[in-house]
């Protein structure tokens, strides 16, 4: 029989044994969270996002959990053999402030135009949705994803110092937050979009008090001369009955015309302006009108279609906002949302009948004291939108 001593000497043996194991262990782990990024110096950049077509769903609930909703979008684009390389979250509660059950998101995957065609002919769930984000301006931060603990570790790590220089900038509340999961790089992008007019290149004007300082009535740029609409240029969609005349001098450019999708680009520079700066890049003031046809296989009123993009909590104040219209027969809405890097809000007029959506979008990259010189020739080429018989 051992002796209390020789008994004592291996319970204590064996206690060294045992904390040698867990202080190991913990070293390892910390390793591992270090390595998974915990002390990254994070860079953050002022530069133009976007756009993005996103397949999604939304999300109600602890930002940690959205992983099964993005996992089921991701499955129904590969089930159509669309192979999406970006993951896209749209978060849009901040969570020192919201309830964790009551905290809003939409998640999903970033698509390509070509892919578009697979997707509305697809029959997906009802849950998924498409949107566009347009490019804008946005604080960016990029966090290397090592690890699966790169995804909880970058959070913690980039939105104390992106929140930091968001209110050394003196921005307001950005809509949301956007999180760009970059497979093929292995990277995060940490992105909060700028609020229209405040970005730093955004406008030549600069602060509030340089933008008061402008007298619009003073300005010759907001008079322009619109040429009678007998002189302008017809126009029809391709793969559409959509007809329209817009001015000979106003390029234009159509971009994946198919049965299901088709976007035709209006764009002019005006050189009568001073150059504008975009992200230290001087360019003239330049104006677009984009038209978009869309296949609507919901069989969705134009209203209906356009809150389909926002959270339940949401569309009560965005219906508010909408004006309704009628069109060539059409009904539609008409309303503003941001379109940056611009001067100002975008002009949207969205129609729809039983087949497809005919979208109208009015913006420009100019100062905030012409931002809406050529809206009247906006104005007026949705007087001549007709459809071929």
């Amino acid at each position: 029989m051992p002796s209390k001593k020789t008994s004592a000497s291996k319970i204590k043996k064996i206690g060294l044994i045992f904390l040698a194991i867990v202080v190991g262990l913990a070293i390892i782990g910390f390793g591992v969270v270090v390595y998974s990024g915990l002390f990254t110096k994070v860079e953050i950049v002022e530069k133009q996002v976007g756009p993005w077509v996103m397949v999604y769903q939304e999300h109600q609930g602890s930002y940690s959990k959205v992983g099964p909703t993005m996992d089921q979008v991701y499955q129904e684009l590969q089930d159509i053999e669309v192979e999406p390389k970006l993951g896209i979250g749209l978060y849009y509660d901040n969570p020192d402030q919201v309830t964790e059950s009551a905290l809003r998101s939409e998640v999903g995957s970033v698509v390509e135009s070509v892919d578009l065609d697979k997707i509305n002919n697809a029959d997906l769930s009802s849950a998924t949705k498409i949107k566009m984000i347009a490019a804008q301006p946005a604080l960016v931060a990029e966090f290397p994803i090592k690890t699966p603990l790169s995804y909880i570790i970058g959070p913690m790590v980039v939105y104390k110092q992106l929140n930091q220089a968001w209110a050394e900038k003196g921005y307001d509340q950005s809509e949301y937050a956007i999180e760009l999961y970059d497979m093929p790089n292995k990277k995060t992008l940490y992105i909060m979009p700028i609020p229209v007019g405040q970005a730093a290149n955004q406008d030549q004007a600069g602060s509030d008090e340089q933008a008061e300082s402008v007298d619009p009535s003073n300005t010759p740029a907001l008079e322009p001369t619109v040429a009678p609409q007998h002189d302008w240029s017809s126009y029809q969609v391709p793969h559409s009955q959509l007809m329209f005349k817009h001015p000979q001098d106003w390029e234009r450019e159509v971009v994946s015309p198919n049965q299901n999708f088709v976007s035709v680009y209006l764009k002019k520079d005006d050189l009568s302006q001073e150059p504008i700066v975009i992200y230290q890049e001087e360019m003239p003031a330049n104006y677009s009108i984009n038209i978009v046809v869309q296949q609507n296989k919901k069989k969705l009123t134009a209203k209906e279609h356009y809150l389909a993009g926002f959270t339940e909590s949401a569309r009560d104040q965005a219906a508010a906002e909408l004006t309704e219209v009628t069109l060539a027969g059409l009904k539609g809405v008409k309303y503003q949302e941001g379109a940056a890097p611009a001067s100002g809000k975008a002009t949207v007029v969205l129609l729809a009948d039983q087949d497809h959506f005919y979208r109208f979008t009015y913006s420009a990259m100019a100062t905030q004291a012409t931002h809406t010189k050529f809206l009247p020739v906006f104005e007026q080429l949705l007087e001549t939108v007709k459809f071929a018989e």
